[in-house]
């Protein structure tokens, strides 16, 4: 018997592992100028979107997107302008609710709600001033919803706004300049509210406007605690999303980083902050051709953390990438005229794939709907034998999760002439040396 061949044997079967070709594909092409805004929200296996431009007005409409078949299908047509913003707030199944910064009879804006059943809108509250509001209804403790509006407030720079049916909108809480102001993006961590601001704080910065700030918001007090301003050499500037991620606060912020760059307004960095000692932490600098620039979206899938850059790269189309083990950003894909270019905020995962939206480029250089395959997780590792030989005999032993296998043993290594000699329903074996060598395996 020839021990060494079986413990090779071994070591191959328990060593297969996939490869998978990572890359970029363009799956649908607009035909009209198009500009969805916010992430898609999956229905049905149907993907859900507004958008500010196209359909029978050129004022955008609401449709959705099926990833199966390929089509796009426009649901309601929007009359006037009306421009959602931050896409939309699935409720009950039945319904979509978006905030928009035009219509409504001051042309303010309102709250709207989608019908999935029937494909009406309805106004739930309309905005008598102007307050841009700029996040979908979120319900933050169970009184209403909750949206960012940059507008409103005390001060006329921005404000946390409440929708409760049946009572209107009303101020939560209200920014100033020194808090930060014009958020786009709410995050909930460790039951705490967090905003990220794409200007004011720290007014040295910027020419007078502020990198921006990173803060909390008690929704009982109406209290606004700033906790870090961002330097934009240091950390980045107009952070454009904020999401919780392996226990940190991950942002893409696009303008900072290296000032030397952009006529000293940088091209955007990638960075954390630690709601442990309220500190930032920046670990990617946009550097254009061979990054990109305008980093925007982020979306945790697993282990890492998925980004798009708007523009720049190679192509100028802009790029998609991932952060590994925290802080290794990879660029993993680069936009060409067929990708499409200028994606925004958002980017969507449905099934095994990540979708994404571009203003330009495609088909008809009128943007369309693009896609990133996730790689295939690593196949479950094939349960390895252990071999003890004593005397005559071998003994064989595999893991007890693998008692559902069974052990075959054949002279040499071809498709025939294997036989079963244990199993179902044992993890172990013990069988009588013979011959010059043999061959061992695990199947089910």
């Amino acid at each position: 018997m020839n021990l060494k061949s079986l413990l090779t044997l071994a070591s191959t079967l328990a060593c297969v592992t996939t490869l998978h070709a990572e890359g970029l594909t363009n799956v649908l092409s607009f035909t009209e100028e198009t500009k969805i805004k916010g992430p898609f929200t999956e229905i049905g296996g149907e993907l859900y979107f507004a958008c500010e431009k196209g359909g029978a007005s050129n004022f955008g409409y609401i449709g959705k997107f099926n990833p199966t078949a390929g089509t796009l299908t426009p649901l309601h047509q929007f009359t006037v302008e009306t421009k959602v913003k931050g896409g939309f707030t699935l409720v009950s199944n039945a319904f979509l609710w978006f905030v928009c910064e035009k219509g409504g009879p001051a042309n303010f804006g309102f709250i709207g709600s989608f019908s999935v059943a029937d494909n009406s809108v309805t106004r739930l509250h309309e905005f008598t001033t102007d307050a841009k509001p700029k996040t979908a209804p979120a319900a933050l403790d169970g009184n209403g919803w909750c949206f960012l509006a940059e507008k409103a407030g005390a001060s006329g720079v921005g404000a946390l706004l409440r929708y409760v049916p049946g009572s209107g909108a009303s101020v939560v809480a209200s920014f100033t300049t020194a808090l930060g102001v014009k958020s786009e993006s709410l995050a909930v961590f460790g039951g705490q509210i967090y905003y990220a601001a794409r200007e004011g704080g720290d007014t040295t910065q910027l020419a007078g406007k502020g990198a921006g700030a990173i803060g909390t918001i008690d929704l009982a007090s109406g209290t606004v605690t700033k906790l870090a301003d961002l330097n934009a050499a240091g950390h980045g500037a107009k952070i454009k999303s904020l999401v919780p991620f392996q226990g940190k606060l991950y942002y893409a912020a696009e303008e900072g980083g290296n000032l030397a760059l952009n006529s000293a307004k940088g091209f955007g960095a990638l960075g954390y902050f630690d709601p442990a000692d309220n500190s930032l932490h920046p670990f990617f600098v946009s550097d254009d051709v061979t990054t990109g620039t305008k980093p925007r979206g982020l979306l945790p899938v697993g282990d890492r953390l998925y980004f798009n850059c708007g523009e720049g790269g190679p192509n100028t189309y802009g790029t998609f990438g991932v952060i590994t083990n925290g802080t290794n950003a990879v660029i993993l894909g680069v936009n060409d005229v067929t990708i499409g270019a200028k994606t925004d905020v958002g980017i969507t995962r449905f099934g095994n794939f990540i979708y994404f939206v571009t203003e330009l480029g495609c088909a008809n250089f009128l943007g369309g709907i693009s896609a990133y395959e996730l790689p295939s997780p690593p196949s479950t590792p094939a349960p390895a034998l252990t071999f003890t030989a004593t005397d005559n005999t071998l003994e064989i032993t595999w893991p007890a999760s693998a008692s559902d296998f069974v052990l075959e043993q054949s002279g040499q290594l071809t498709p025939e002439n294997w036989s079963v000699i244990a199993g179902p329903g044992v993890n172990h074996a013990i069988v009588r040396l013979a011959g010059a060598s043999g061959f061992f395996r695990l199947r089910k």
